[in-house]
């Protein structure tokens, strides 16, 4: 496991993350709660995600609910502004033109492509934790 002292944020994240693969989900809580604390309300919620499966986990569902829903909302919040503005911005070249932003997802405005490890991180994450958070048919 990475050093406990690291400063580098990254290295809290992962060390959390090995510590979830391992099924020490205790010791992964408080190393990401402080990792969330350090880290900007505008960066990609890697951290929430993590902190999400580590209260599963734990069997504090009610802070795992709120930290995914909270992380999927980040993630899903500007495409569809974005694909609006590919549709009306391709209107003038055509019906055809205007159509296909409709099935091609445009790209992250921010995404950055210096960090691309962060935003595959995301996606296996929801991908692998989607199943435990999905709504409960009754």
């Amino acid at each position: 496991l990475p050093a406990a002292d690291e400063k580098d944020l990254g290295v809290p994240r992962t060390r959390a993350g090995l510590l979830l693969r391992q099924q020490k989900a205790k010791e992964a809580v408080p190393i990401l709660e402080a990792a969330l604390k350090e880290r900007g309300d505008d960066k990609p919620p890697v951290e929430e995600l993590l902190l999400a499966w580590a209260y599963h986990e734990t069997k504090q569902a009610d802070k795992a609910k709120e930290l995914w829903t909270k992380a999927t909302a980040w993630l899903d919040q500007q495409q569809g502004a974005v694909r609006a503005a590919s549709v009306v911005g391709a209107q003038p070249a055509g019906m055809a033109a205007g159509v296909v932003p409709l099935f091609a997802l445009p790209a992250d405005p921010r995404y950055n492509a210096f960090d691309w490890e962060t935003w595959h991180e995301l996606d296996v994450l929801r991908r692998e934790l989607a199943p435990r958070f999905a709504a409960k048919k009754h």
